[in-house]
């Protein structure tokens, strides 16, 4: 599957989730708290235990590092530096503290906005609407997604100079070429959902969500898609393949480089880029803090902690997996939910929702949460825990009675890992193992 085929998976996903929420909202209008209101109704007993455990981890993994890593990232790329670590992670925390200073003190959505409460909540570093700032940028993001859309077809139609890009349908070419697995579909499959997330926050800030969201909610995310899909083939057209593989969070950068150099033009469109993540901070933490009323205090510690404590270049991935975890859990409790709730509905002949989704977008809604889970399981037992933890896992061959055999998974320390590769076979058998000497001499 290609990158355009797996953000477009990515854009039907979304939908499909969406149509999930807009459902739940359907049946519970008057109610606040989306996921939070819709576990608790899908699943009344246990007593309060699903809207509890997701309260918990709302509140457990609500940091934002992710988004302030990629801000710190783009300050640095528009000065033209190469941070170390420690740089990194203390732009990182100005960038989050700046975000948190926006919005930590807007008012509770049951507060009377009296003038003591408006003068309580405004500060030197608290503008008059959060939501004003977010839409803002939300406003400046879209445009520049337009921008580097357009610039990328302008590439890709040879009308830069070819000293700087001197074949730009090169990457297009065997474009399906290389290594690809499962595994490695599904890890990218589940961080463009990660990059389409958002949408969730629409069900705690907007009145009558089922009325608004189901206008505009589709269409947006069509247009969101579509931008990211082209500026895909943008920085495909400019940037060599063996450099993208390599950018992780900057690819952008690199595209901007390579077309524009590193002048002024550069570095002001790596500030519109770092600009959008600050207001994808913002828009988080305003949805978070209606969720959860404490939720921004609460969390604030643990974003921190988040930013510190993985290594600098193992961030990133370490945190959106996190997270994605127990959100693709409790995604798929929501779609099986649907129908516990549609059947109790049912049998108390209460009236149909304002809006129904198909059952073919709920069971593919379910589906792929079930596959999402069981990737970020493996990826996190497998590769980011060794890799914090110091050790790499190995098979290792079992002998049993009658001379069967099996095979468990070992942690092999790092320090050691050289010798054990030198003295076991690709399977994990012992190299001095005279078994597996006659399995080599019988393979010849």
């Amino acid at each position: 599957m290609g990158e355009d085929g797996i953000w477009a998976l990515g854009f039907l996903t979304s939908i499909a989730n969406l149509s999930v929420y807009l459902e739940y909202a359907s049946y519970f209008p008057n109610r606040s708290g989306s996921e939070v209101v819709y576990l608790d109704q899908a699943y009344p007993r246990p007593r309060w235990m699903f809207p509890t455990a997701f309260a918990f981890q709302s509140v457990a993994l609500s940091f934002n590092s992710s988004n302030a890593i990629v801000l710190a990232q783009y300050l640095f790329r528009m000065n033209g530096h190469s941070p170390t670590a420690w740089e990194l992670k203390g732009v990182t925390v100005a960038g989050y503290t700046v975000a948190a200073s926006c919005t930590s003190r807007t008012p509770s959505p049951t507060m009377p906005l009296t003038p003591e409460v408006s003068l309580l909540t405004r500060s030197p570093f608290t503008p008059a609407s959060p939501y004003h700032l977010s839409n803002g940028i939300g406003i400046i993001k879209v445009l520049t997604l337009v921008f580097v859309s357009i610039t990328g077809l302008v590439v890709l139609g040879g009308h830069v100079s070819t000293d700087r890009i001197p074949n730009p349908r090169l990457n297009f070419r065997d474009s399906f070429s290389g290594e690809a697995t499962a595994y490695g579909v599904t890890n990218a499959l589940y961080k463009i959902i990660f990059s389409y997330a958002g949408f969730e926050n629409a069900f705690n800030v907007v009145k009558r969500p089922v009325k608004q969201v189901r206008r505009n909610g589709f269409v947006a995310l069509l247009i969101v898609a579509v931008l990211y899909i082209l500026a895909n083939v943008a920085y495909f057209a400019a940037v060599p393949k063996e450099k993208l593989v390599k950018s992780q969070q900057i690819a952008a950068s690199l595209f901007l480089t390579r077309v524009f150099g590193s002048g002024r033009a550069m570095r002001g469109l790596n500030f519109l880029i770092a600009l959008s993540s600050f207001g994808n901070l913002v828009s988080v933490l305003i949805g978070s803090s209606r969720l959860i009323r404490e939720c921004e205090r609460q969390g604030w510690a643990l974003t921190i902690l988040m930013i510190l404590a993985p290594p600098a270049g193992d961030a990133f991935n370490f945190i959106t997996d996190l997270q994605v975890l127990p959100s693709a859990f409790f995604q798929l409790v929501m779609g099986i939910g649907l129908y516990v709730v549609r059947s109790r509905r049912s049998r108390l002949n209460l009236p149909g929702p304002e809006f129904k989704d198909w059952d073919l977008v709920v069971v593919f809604n379910i589906l792929v949460q079930l596959l999402i889970a069981c990737a970020i399981y493996y990826y996190l037992r497998i590769s980011i825990i060794p890799k914090l933890r110091g050790y790499r896992i190995q098979q290792e061959v079992l002998r049993l009675e009658a001379g069967a055999q099996s095979h468990k998974l070992v942690k092999v320390p790092v320090a050691q890992l050289a010798e054990w590769e030198a003295t076991h076979d690709v399977v994990g058998r012992p190299l001095n193992d005279s078994t597996s000497l006659e399995d080599k001499r019988g393979m010849g």
